[in-house]
């Protein structure tokens, strides 16, 4: 199944759909027949102009029918209750509100609606030296009605992108040494123009993911009263993004605010352990650990699943305790 088919998957592709941003390469493209609607942030004209520049294929871009102004998205698209699903691809990271998204997708929804993302997920991207976005975040976006970027995503969003082995996206094989896209004084003017409440709009990834600090915030902000979505559906791809469809109504994932706080520093430690492969060797068994394709087993020794589990457990320990001994002596300041 190809990625535009996993992501049809998570909703009723014969209902009434509202694709946000599709741009060049629309997931319910109008041509093809899905009864879909579209917010992008400029008319089809320009955007067949911005990027036959770019050199991207433009054949695709379809007329827009709502241009996105800075306002809530329900009042772009003045229809309540009206959508079966409300799908963007890349698009979350964007927002400059959260919770108030989330919020105006609500409102346009038909009862069962699904809000469906495909999601960056950090540990895969340039993003990936990012801190992961929390709750108290997208809480203080929401309070302050924020309408534009922060300084600091501005500032952090150009400083801290990264490159993998010379590539902007990766899988969770992948191997390679890391380095800065730029430096601090490269986000130092954006972050002056973003200080003035007159200075130019800067369009970064100000809220950053991974699938289970995503789940950790829908669930508090569901807790806290703020919205009614739960998780239906989640996939991890072990690349560049995550697959996720929130409905009133559903299941969620069962696990409790704990667990998922757990999973997630779970998903910054095998993000850490990749990012450190190519520098300190021994974190490349650790990633190795933590993916699950290395362990103790031999090849003529098949241990129960519960002992090969104890197993990797005591080696993952050693093998943290001695990257941590071989890190702080790397780092260790040398006397002249």
């Amino acid at each position: 199944m190809g990625r535009n088919e996993q992501l049809r998957a998570m909703v009723d592709v014969s209902g009434r759909g509202l694709e946000i941003g599709p741009s060049h390469a629309p997931v319910f493209p109008k041509r093809e027949g899905f009864r879909v609607e579209t917010v992008d942030y400029a008319p089809a004209a320009e955007l067949r102009r911005k990027y036959s520049e770019l050199g991207v294929e433009i054949e695709a871009i379809e007329e827009v029918d709502y241009i996105s102004d800075g306002r809530p998205l329900h009042e772009v698209v003045p229809y309540e209750h009206t959508y079966d699903y409300i799908f963007s691809s890349h698009a979350i990271e964007h927002v400059t509100d959260f919770v108030a998204y989330i919020r105006s997708c609500e409102r346009l929804l038909k009862p069962g609606g699904v809000i469906a993302f495909a999601v960056p997920d950090k540990r895969y991207t340039f993003d990936a030296c990012q801190p992961l976005t929390t709750t108290g975040r997208v809480l203080e976006a929401f309070a302050r009605g924020q309408s534009r970027h922060s300084p600091a995503a501005v500032f952090d969003f150009i400083a801290n992108s990264i490159d993998l082995d010379g590539q902007g996206v990766w899988t969770k094989t992948s191997t390679g040494q890391i380095k800065f896209r730029h430096g601090p004084a490269d986000g130092k003017p954006p972050f002056d123009q973003a200080v003035q409440p007159e200075g130019a709009y800067q369009d970064v990834h100000a809220w950053i993911f991974t699938p289970n600090s995503f789940r950790l915030i829908i669930s508090d902000l569901r807790e806290l009263g703020l919205i009614e979505v739960d998780e239906a559906y989640m996939a991890e791809m072990g690349a560049l993004e995550f697959h996720v469809a929130l409905r009133a109504g559903a299941p969620g994932h069962g696990m409790s605010r704990l667990a998922l706080s757990q999973f997630a520093l779970y998903d910054q430690v095998t993000c850490g352990a990749q990012m450190l492969a190519a520098s300190f060797p021994m974190m490349s068994d650790i990633h190795g650990l933590l993916l699950g394709t290395k362990s103790l087993a031999h090849e003529n020794e098949k241990p129960d699943g519960q002992r090969l589990k104890r197993m990797n457990s005591v080696v993952a320990r050693a093998a943290l305790d001695k990257a941590r001994r071989y890190i702080n002596k790397a780092i260790k300041p040398r006397v002249a």
